[in-house]
Protein backbone atom coordinates (compact mmCIF):
# COMPACT_ATOMS: atom_id res chain seq x y z
CA UNK A 1 0.00 0.00 0.00
CA UNK A 2 1.23 3.66 -0.91
CA UNK A 3 0.12 6.19 1.81
CA UNK A 4 1.73 8.98 0.18
CA UNK A 5 -0.14 10.34 -3.51
CA UNK A 6 3.61 12.55 -4.72
CA UNK A 7 5.19 8.62 -4.01
CA UNK A 8 2.45 6.87 -6.23
CA UNK A 9 3.29 9.74 -9.09
CA UNK A 10 7.01 9.17 -8.85
CA UNK A 11 6.39 5.46 -8.97
CA UNK A 12 4.36 5.24 -12.17
CA UNK A 13 6.64 7.47 -13.69
CA UNK A 14 9.66 5.09 -13.13
CA UNK A 15 8.06 2.57 -14.46
CA UNK A 16 7.32 0.21 -11.24
CA UNK A 17 3.01 1.11 -10.85
CA UNK A 18 1.44 0.62 -14.06
CA UNK A 19 -1.64 2.81 -12.97
CA UNK A 20 -3.06 5.17 -9.98
CA UNK A 21 -6.53 5.23 -9.06
CA UNK A 22 -6.33 8.86 -7.39
CA UNK A 23 -4.50 11.23 -7.97
CA UNK A 24 -3.88 14.96 -5.90
CA UNK A 25 -6.61 17.60 -6.72
CA UNK A 26 -3.24 20.23 -6.03
CA UNK A 27 -1.77 18.74 -9.52
CA UNK A 28 -5.11 17.45 -11.12
CA UNK A 29 -4.97 20.15 -13.89
CA UNK A 30 -1.13 19.14 -15.08
CA UNK A 31 -1.22 15.37 -14.54
CA UNK A 32 -4.54 15.63 -16.89
CA UNK A 33 -2.36 17.36 -19.79
CA UNK A 34 -0.28 13.72 -19.74
CA UNK A 35 -0.36 11.35 -22.78
CA UNK A 36 -1.72 8.44 -20.98
CA UNK A 37 -4.29 10.42 -18.59
CA UNK A 38 -7.24 8.74 -18.52
CA UNK A 39 -10.46 9.38 -16.27
CA UNK A 40 -13.36 7.76 -15.41
CA UNK A 41 -16.67 8.95 -13.62
CA UNK A 42 -16.87 7.64 -9.71
CA UNK A 43 -19.92 7.90 -7.23
CA UNK A 44 -18.55 9.48 -4.28
CA UNK A 45 -19.60 10.91 -0.91
CA UNK A 46 -17.32 12.54 1.61
CA UNK A 47 -19.33 13.07 5.23
CA UNK A 48 -18.26 12.89 8.80
CA UNK A 49 -19.19 11.12 11.27
CA UNK A 50 -20.56 12.77 14.53
CA UNK A 51 -20.73 11.57 18.05
CA UNK A 52 -24.55 12.15 18.53
CA UNK A 53 -24.07 10.79 22.35
CA UNK A 54 -21.96 13.99 23.04
CA UNK A 55 -22.93 17.61 23.85
CA UNK A 56 -23.16 19.68 21.62
CA UNK A 57 -23.26 17.40 19.07
CA UNK A 58 -26.65 15.39 20.72
CA UNK A 59 -28.36 18.42 19.75
CA UNK A 60 -29.97 17.98 16.29
CA UNK A 61 -30.09 22.00 15.50
CA UNK A 62 -26.19 22.14 16.19
CA UNK A 63 -26.03 19.52 13.17
CA UNK A 64 -27.88 20.73 11.14
CA UNK A 65 -26.09 24.54 11.77
CA UNK A 66 -22.78 22.46 11.58
CA UNK A 67 -24.17 21.45 7.97
CA UNK A 68 -25.75 24.75 6.71
CA UNK A 69 -22.01 26.28 7.73
CA UNK A 70 -20.10 24.16 4.98
CA UNK A 71 -19.89 25.49 1.04
CA UNK A 72 -20.02 22.49 -0.91
CA UNK A 73 -19.11 24.77 -4.02
CA UNK A 74 -16.26 25.97 -2.47
CA UNK A 75 -14.86 22.60 -1.20
CA UNK A 76 -15.18 21.16 -5.10
CA UNK A 77 -13.56 24.58 -6.24
CA UNK A 78 -10.88 24.22 -3.55
CA UNK A 79 -9.93 20.23 -5.06
CA UNK A 80 -10.91 22.19 -8.78
CA UNK A 81 -10.82 18.14 -10.07
CA UNK A 82 -14.66 18.27 -12.35
CA UNK A 83 -16.62 17.03 -8.71
CA UNK A 84 -20.25 18.46 -8.69
CA UNK A 85 -21.23 19.69 -5.14
CA UNK A 86 -24.48 18.19 -4.04
CA UNK A 87 -26.70 18.93 -0.64
CA UNK A 88 -28.26 15.48 0.22
CA UNK A 89 -26.32 11.96 -0.62
CA UNK A 90 -28.18 11.03 -3.72
CA UNK A 91 -26.09 13.07 -7.05
CA UNK A 92 -28.80 13.70 -10.15
CA UNK A 93 -29.49 10.56 -12.12
CA UNK A 94 -29.70 8.29 -9.12
CA UNK A 95 -32.98 7.02 -8.81
CA UNK A 96 -34.43 8.80 -5.35
CA UNK A 97 -32.20 12.26 -6.34
CA UNK A 98 -34.76 15.32 -5.73
CA UNK A 99 -32.86 18.51 -5.97
CA UNK A 100 -34.59 20.52 -3.12
CA UNK A 101 -33.47 17.65 -0.67
CA UNK A 102 -31.19 18.27 1.85
CA UNK A 103 -29.24 21.81 3.58
CA UNK A 104 -27.46 24.20 1.48
CA UNK A 105 -25.02 26.56 2.38
CA UNK A 106 -26.05 29.30 4.29
CA UNK A 107 -24.44 30.81 6.99
CA UNK A 108 -27.47 33.04 8.59
CA UNK A 109 -29.42 29.87 8.52
CA UNK A 110 -26.74 28.32 10.87
CA UNK A 111 -26.22 31.24 12.79
CA UNK A 112 -30.23 31.14 13.47
CA UNK A 113 -29.99 27.71 14.14
CA UNK A 114 -26.64 27.29 16.79
CA UNK A 115 -29.16 30.47 18.81
CA UNK A 116 -31.78 28.04 18.85
CA UNK A 117 -29.77 25.63 20.42
CA UNK A 118 -28.87 27.63 23.19
CA UNK A 119 -25.80 29.58 21.28
CA UNK A 120 -26.69 32.70 21.38
CA UNK A 121 -23.15 33.97 22.33
CA UNK A 122 -20.76 31.44 19.53
CA UNK A 123 -17.74 32.26 21.93
CA UNK A 124 -19.20 29.59 24.61
CA UNK A 125 -19.88 27.14 21.38
CA UNK A 126 -17.66 24.40 22.73
CA UNK A 127 -14.79 23.15 21.12
CA UNK A 128 -15.07 20.39 18.51
CA UNK A 129 -12.23 17.98 17.01
CA UNK A 130 -12.37 17.28 13.54
CA UNK A 131 -10.30 13.90 12.26
CA UNK A 132 -9.27 12.76 9.12
CA UNK A 133 -6.88 10.81 6.93
CA UNK A 134 -3.61 12.18 5.71
CA UNK A 135 -4.91 12.25 2.08
CA UNK A 136 -3.81 15.25 0.62
CA UNK A 137 -7.26 16.56 -0.71
CA UNK A 138 -8.73 15.17 2.88
CA UNK A 139 -6.27 17.94 4.80
CA UNK A 140 -7.15 20.43 2.22
CA UNK A 141 -11.08 19.97 2.89
CA UNK A 142 -10.60 19.51 6.60
CA UNK A 143 -8.85 22.69 6.59
CA UNK A 144 -11.82 24.70 4.89
CA UNK A 145 -14.28 23.22 6.98
CA UNK A 146 -12.31 24.52 9.86
CA UNK A 147 -11.88 27.88 8.95
CA UNK A 148 -15.45 27.98 7.89
CA UNK A 149 -16.87 26.76 11.13
CA UNK A 150 -14.27 29.28 13.26
CA UNK A 151 -16.05 32.02 11.42
CA UNK A 152 -19.20 31.80 12.99
CA UNK A 153 -17.82 32.58 16.11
Amino acid sequence: MIIEQSTAINLFDSGQLDALDSLPSAELKTLSLRREFSSDGILRTYFYGLNVAKAPLNNPLVRQALAYAIDRKELVQILAGGQIPIQGWLPPGVLGYEADRGLSFSPQKARELLQKAGFSDLANFPKLTLGFNTNEDNQRIGENIQEKLKKKK
